[in-house]
């Protein structure tokens, strides 16, 4: 039923429409620009869009920050276990958070936040457990 009807252009439906309601089609030129690179340029140009490129370019300062943040400061939970864990070794008989011994491929610290480590050590006489817990620098 409806496909039999004929479609109308926009200066048959009405010729006073003006703007996005003309046809596209109806336009005589398609685009001002020769190619990508000038389309590129015009955006970075044209300051329409400066708060948008300077806000996505904060953006990313921020991912890139927040990821190499947090790899140092677990970089360096990892070198002060690696400096202090023969210490812990030799007086506990259990090292690290997990149930499994650091032997066995047991976890040695847990993380709480991008900033804050926590190591256990227990089995020592007279020595219920040993909390231990890295504050490091918020690097975010």
């Amino acid at each position: 039923f409806f496909f039999f009807f004929k479609q109308k252009t926009a200066y048959e439906m009405l010729r006073s429409l003006v703007g996005s309601e003309m046809c596209i089609r109806d336009r005589p030129q398609v685009s001002s620009f020769d190619s990508y690179k000038d389309i590129a340029l015009n955006i970075f140009t044209s300051g329409k869009f400066n708060l948008e490129i300077v806000a996505v370019s904060l953006l990313l300062i921020f991912i890139v920050n927040y990821f190499t943040g947090k790899e140092k400061n677990l970089n360096m939970a990892r070198t002060w276990m690696m400096y202090h864990k023969e210490i812990f070794d030799q007086q506990f008989a259990h090292v690290g958070v997990s149930q499994m011994s650091a032997q066995q491929g047991g976890a040695l610290l847990d993380q709480e936040s991008i900033n804050q480590y926590k190591f256990y050590a227990s089995g020592r006489q007279n020595v219920h457990y040993a909390a231990v817990t890295i504050d490091l620098q918020k690097r975010q």
